[in-house]
């Protein structure tokens, strides 16, 4: 995980005008050029990301999170929940259907995944012990990263939408007078 940190000198007004608001004024400002910066990644994860279905692409967002303990504020890209879907595989009247939510699949996209081995029967032995009778490989999948990428090729115009967000707020602090 990256962290970026900036320092703004000379500005001894603006740290005093930022002072003088409401702690929650304060964080409100920075969640707001924090989310500004996320969103760069977000559309551009959003352009990259796979697409079978769609949802995975529909479902990315922007979260900001505090750490209380430290007052670190975040942005959190990635599937959101509640974009889960049912969709319909194979030939008309098929009838197979399959349940997504790319909230529970998303890393595994951007990651890839191992082949293993799947248990299709289990019957129970003496004392609760489960024997398996018959399994099958699941190949795994090639990753398909999205929102790595995403960053990288962006964290530079994340941190100048950043930037260019506080420097807002800077313009209107130092109109107040």
């Amino acid at each position: 995980m990256a962290m970026y940190k900036f320092r703004v000198d000379g500005l001894k007004e603006f740290a005093a005008r930022l002072q003088s608001l409401k702690p929650a004024a304060q964080e409100a400002k920075f969640k707001a050029a924090i989310r500004a910066g996320g969103k760069v990644i977000e559309k551009a994860a959003r352009s990259m990301a796979p697409t079978e279905t769609g949802l995975l692409r529909k479902s990315l967002g922007v979260v900001v999170r505090t750490y209380p303990s430290s007052g670190t504020l975040v942005a959190v890209i990635g599937p959101r929940r509640g974009f889960a879907d049912t969709i319909v595989r194979g030939p008309r009247g098929s009838g197979m259907v399959q349940y997504r939510d790319p909230a529970m699949y998303g890393h595994l996209v951007e990651g890839g995944t191992t082949s293993h081995d799947v248990p299709t029967k289990r019957i129970s032995g003496e004392w609760g012990q489960r024997i398996i009778r018959q399994t099958w490989t699941m190949p795994g999948t090639k990753a398909q990263g999205f929102l790595g990428p995403a960053f990288e090729q962006n964290k530079q115009a994340a941190m100048n939408k950043m930037a260019l967000s506080l420097r807002k707020v800077l313009m209107r602090l130092m109109r107040k007078k």
